[in-house]
């Protein structure tokens, strides 16, 4: 689990924490300040299960944990069915595992990687958006999407927006109607945002993205976006829960009112 911030991580350091910690809430607990050196190393190593579980289970117990498990978890990560996931894979670890593949077990759960959102690491399958490549000039004529500030569009006709940027959304465009909320950021030098590179999406199919829920259109396209392959493949992939197994595909509280894609340059 990674706590709300104001800024978008980078996509290295996203796939590493997810992918090589041993638990989700690890990364963030062992690097601020609910960071325990469980065995007493003398360091604070997410990588070690002796101080990323102590300190996981210190994060949860300053979120709460220890009155509501499930408000806890859910503060994190707002979706219900994420609450529940993690909620039997600790019940499964809770039981006998004599005799088990502890790397099998960590792999189980109520649903797979690719139907929880990317709670397991795998490579990524799929592929099947395929990413248009139509200029400035015809994603301007586009009616199904709306840009909801006019210096957007005078970045798209200044040529100050990556191509990615523009053929995502013309592709998205294809099976969806797209509300851009940001796109050019010059001052946001921690994001994409700031070279043109990213884009912020709002509302799809006019259903806002305060819908979080799995089946909403806005966790439809985030998902979609994370099975894209190749060069369009984005490098900063944001929403409300984990959308996919890809490294720079995660969740954070702070992006549950819009779908943040973007890429390195």
């Amino acid at each position: 689990m990674r706590p709300a911030s104001r800024r978008a991580r980078t996509s290295t350091a996203a796939a590493r924490d997810r992918c090589s910690s041993t638990t989700t809430t690890a990364p963030a607990a062992a690097r601020g300040q609910y960071g325990v050196d469980g065995n007493k190393d003398g360091k604070k190593d997410i990588y070690d299960p002796g101080d990323a579980i102590p300190s996981a289970g210190n994060y949860m117990r300053a979120s709460g944990g220890a009155e509501d498990l499930d408000k806890a978890i859910f503060a994190y990560n707002h979706a219900g069915w994420y609450v529940s996931d993690v909620k039997d894979r600790a019940n499964k670890y809770r039981g006998a595992v004599k005799g088990r593949d502890l790397d099998a077990l960590a792999g189980g759960g109520s649903s797979s990687p690719s139907d929880a959102g990317g709670a397991g690491c795998k490579a990524k399958g799929g592929g099947d958006l395929a990413i248009g490549s139509a200029n400035a000039e015809e994603l301007l004529r586009n009616e199904r999407v709306t840009f909801g500030d006019p210096q957007m569009e005078a970045d798209l006709k200044a040529g100050r927006i990556d191509p990615r940027v523009i053929g995502t959304l013309d592709s998205l465009s294809k099976d969806h109607t797209i509300y851009v909320t940001s796109m050019l950021r010059p001052g946001d030098s921690d994001s994409n945002h700031s070279a043109g590179r990213a884009v912020d999406i709002g509302t799809v199919d006019d259903v806002v993205c305060t819908d979080t829920s799995r089946d909403s259109p806005c966790s439809e396209v985030a998902m979609d976006l994370d099975r894209v392959e190749g060069k369009m493949h984005p490098t900063e992939l944001i929403w409300c829960f984990d959308p996919g197994p890809s490294a720079g595909s995660f969740g954070r509280a702070d992006h549950c009112d819009h779908v943040h894609v973007g890429w390195d340059g």
